[in-house]
C-alpha cells in the first residue's frame, strides 16, 4: 500500500481513484514497497512493468487486503515471459468501501449506499538490449459511489538496468492519466536501487533495495527493504517507509515485515505495516508458481539445439549422415557411405554431397587401434579416458563402439553426455576470451549447479 500521505494534494485539489494508491500484494509491502529494482515476480504489474521482460517463470496471484474500517480490497495477477526478452502480466482489482449512511439536509437517515472501485490492468516488458529493459502499463479504473459513475484511464512507464553484476537499477513513473470529473492524478516518481548477495539461481539469497518517491502533489518519501531466503523454501522481509512530512508520529510508523512460505509450485506471503497514524494493515497473497522455463536459460544470441530423432542401425553400404546413424554425421566425406567391413577414418563432417564449405572444420580419427575390441570393451576404454581427460580420444573410441553395435544404449547415452561436457568446454573457452560476458558467466553456473 502507498502511505496515505503520498495522496496528498495541492491545496484546492481532490485525489481521485484509491484504488491507485493500493498495492494488495505482500511481499513488496513486507519489503516497505521497495521493490521498483527488484521487480522480479507479478507484482512488477504494480512497481515497475519492464521487469515483466525478466521473468522467471509464469506466475498466478490471488492477493487480499484488510483495508480501513469494513472496506477490502481483493486482486488477482497473471504474469508469464512469452520470449527470452519480455513478458506480459495483467490484473483485476476491486475495492468495496462497504456501506454509508444516505442523510438528507438535516442529517436524518434515509438509506444507505455502496462505493466501489473496479480495477483492469494490462502490462508488458520488454529488453532493450543486454542489461537494459523497459515496461508500459494501462489500467482502466471504474469508481461508483452510490448512483454516480467516473473512468479513469492510466499508464506507468518504468526502466530497469543490470549496471553491474547482481545490481538493479529502476525508474518507475507512475499513474500519468485522465479521468472524468477532474481530480488531481496521484502521480509519482520512483528511482530505485537493489543489490542481490548472491546469483539468482542461488538457493541462499538477500535482496537489499532503497529507493526515493518523488511526489510533485504530495510529499516526498524514502522506501529502505530486504528479503533474505533461505533454500527457496523460506522468506524473511522486512522494510521502513516512515513520513518525512509529518515529524510528530513516532519513529515506528512506516515499519513492515513480512514472511513467505513455498511449498513445491504454490508460494504464500502475508505482510504486516503500520501506516502512519491509520493503524496496521495485513495483506496475504497466494501464488502459484508455474516451472521455469529452460529454453529461456541460453545465453543471449546462442543458437538452440533442435531436437535430434532417435538413431538408426549403422548398415553396411547405407549413407551416414543428419537422418541416419551419428547423429552429427559420420562417413568417408564425398560418398557418406560405410564400406561392408570396413573400419576407415572416422569424420564427424556433415553429409554435404562431397562439397565440404570453406570453413567446414573436418575432424577425422583413425580407429585401426581399437580394431580389436567389442563394442562393450570400447565403452569401458571411454569411460576411462574421460576420467584421464583424454575427451578427443574418448570421443574417438565411442564413436566406434556406436559403430560396432548401433543396439548398445549405454554407448549412445555416453556419446551424448561426452558431446555435451565438450560443449561445455567450448563455452568455457569463449568466456576466457570474452571476460566480460556476464550473460554467458551466468549461463555456465547454473549449467554446472544442475
Amino acid at each position: 500500500m502507498v502511505r496515505p500521505s503520498h495522496a496528498q494534494t495541492a491545496p484546492g485539489s481532490q485525489p481521485v481513484f484509491p484504488e491507485l494508491l493500493l498495492v494488495p500484494s505482500a511481499r513488496p509491502v513486507g519489503m516497505g514497497e521497495s521493490f521498483t529494482a527488484v521487480a522480479d515476480d507479478a507484482s512488477a504489474l504494480f512497481y515497475n512493468p519492464a521487469g515483466l521482460a525478466w521473468l522467471p517463470r509464469a506466475e498466478v496471484s490471488a492477493m487480499h487486503l484488510n483495508y480501513l474500517l469494513d472496506a477490502t480490497d481483493e486482486a488477482a495477477a497473471f504474469a508469464s515471459p512469452i520470449s527470452r526478452t519480455g513478458g506480459f502480466g495483467m490484473n483485476v482489482g476491486f475495492l468495496n468501501f462497504g456501506q454509508f449512511d444516505r442523510r438528507d439536509s438535516l442529517g436524518v437517515q434515509t438509506g444507505s449506499y455502496n462505493a466501489r472501485d473496479l480495477t483492469v490492468g494490462l502490462g508488458a516488458g520488454l529488453e532493450l538490449t543486454n542489461g537494459i529493459a523497459v515496461g508500459f502499463r494501462s489500467t482502466w479504473i471504474s469508481q461508483t459511489i452510490d448512483q454516480s459513475t467516473r473512468h479513469g484511464l492510466w499508464w506507468d512507464l518504468g526502466l530497469l538496468t543490470k549496471p553491474f553484476k547482481r545490481v538493479r537499477a529502476g525508474l518507475a513513473l507512475k499513474n500519468l492519466g485522465v479521468s472524468e470529473g477532474g481530480g488531481a492524478p496521484p502521480f509519482e516518481s520512483r528511482w530505485a536501487v537493489a543489490w542481490r548477495t548472491q546469483e539468482e539461481d542461488s538457493p541462499n539469497n538477500v535482496w537489499l533495495s532503497g529507493e526515493f518517491h518523488a511526489v510533485p502533489h504530495g510529499s516526498n518519501q524514502v522506501a529502505l527493504g530486504a528479503e533474505i531466503e533461505h533454500q527457496r523454501l523460506l522468506y524473511f522481509r522486512a522494510g521502513y517507509e516512515p513520513d518525512l512530512s509529518n515529524n510528530q508520529l513516532k519513529w515506528y510508523k512506516g515499519i513492515s515485515l513480512g514472511l513467505g512460505v513455498r511449498v513445491r509450485q504454490f508460494q504464500a506471503d502475508y505482510a504486516f505495516s503500520l501506516a502512519d497514524d491509520l493503524g496496521e494493515f495485513h495483506r496475504f497473497t497466494l501464488s502459484y508458481l508455474l516451472p521455469d522455463r529452460p529454453d529461456l536459460d541460453l545465453p543471449r544470441g546462442s543458437i538452440r539445439p533442435k531436437a535430434t530423432p532417435t538413431p538408426g542401425p549403422i548398415q553396411p553400404g547405407q549413407p551416414i549422415g543428419k537422418k541416419q546413424g551419428l547423429p552429427n554425421g559420420g562417413g568417408k566425406p564425398g560418398d557418406g557411405s560405410l564400406p561392408p567391413g570396413g573400419t576407415r577414418p572416422v569424420s564427424l563432417t556433415p553429409d554435404t554431397g562431397g562439397k565440404n564449405p570453406d570453413n567446414t572444420v573436418v575432424i577425422k580419427f583413425k580407429v585401426e587401434d581399437i580394431e580389436l575390441l567389442n563394442a562393450s570393451e570400447c565403452l569401458d576404454r571411454t569411460r576411462k579416458l574421460e576420467q584421464q581427460g583424454q575427451y578427443k580420444e574418448a570421443l574417438k573410441t565411442i564413436l566406434a563402439a556406436v559403430e560396432k553395435d548401433p543396439k548398445l544404449e549405454a554407448a549412445w547415452l555416453e556419446l551424448g553426455q561426452l558431446q555435451v561436457r565438450m560443449g561445455l568446454s567450448a563455452f568455457e573457452e569463449a568466456l576466457k576470451l570474452d571476460p566480460q560476458n556476464e550473460t554467458l558467466r551466468q549461463w555456465l553456473e547454473k549449467q554446472k549447479g544442475r
